[in-house]
């Protein structure tokens, strides 16, 4: 159990770094100024820059509030400062915005079925929730969660071959 727990993890958290660090690719077909206020958020994420970050995604989510990418700027920096400070004073918080990216990625892929980047929200989504899941011993629930994140990841190469962060996921 806890050599699968650490492979997902493993996977998962090399998924958000190339996640992070490839952003063109991602947004190649997305609004200009979200763009461009997504990348203002990791400028400062990755300048470990965390109040900023969580002040641009907030942006993000004030003026795209169905859009995943303000709330997966939220998660992946709170994630990162959980796991560089060792402190869980941000558990309740990741949990909650999991469940919000779930809820907006399964929206957004509803809205288009055909962008690859909806999928790939998704899978990330349930791959992130999959190991929270898992840190709490919820296992059921964490290996529904992680069945799920492939096949999303397939879904998002399927429909935008040319998005490579999908095939970490896979």
């Amino acid at each position: 159990m806890q050599q699968i727990f650490k492979t997902i993890t493993g996977s998962f958290s090399a998924l958000a770094f190339s996640f992070l660090l490839s952003t063109q690719i991602c947004y190649a077909q997305a609004d200009e100024d979200l763009y461009a206020m997504y990348e203002q958020t990791l400028e400062k994420y990755q300048s470990e820059q965390f109040e900023e970050a969580i002040k641009m995604a907030l942006a993000i989510r004030e003026k795209y509030p169905e859009e995943p990418a303000g709330v997966f700027g939220l998660l992946t920096t709170y994630q990162t400062m959980s796991r560089n400070y060792r402190v869980k004073m941000f558990d309740a918080t990741i949990d909650s915005l999991l469940d919000l990216s779930v809820k907006l990625s399964k929206k957004a892929v509803k809205r288009n079925k055909k962008d690859g980047r909806n999928y790939f929200y998704l899978g990330c989504s349930y791959g992130f929730r999959c190991i929270e899941r898992a840190k709490k011993k919820e296992w059921v629930a964490a290996f529904r969660d992680g069945s799920q994140a492939p096949k999303n990841f397939k879904k998002a190469v399927a429909y935008s071959p040319d998005f490579y962060d999908a095939y970490y996921g896979l």
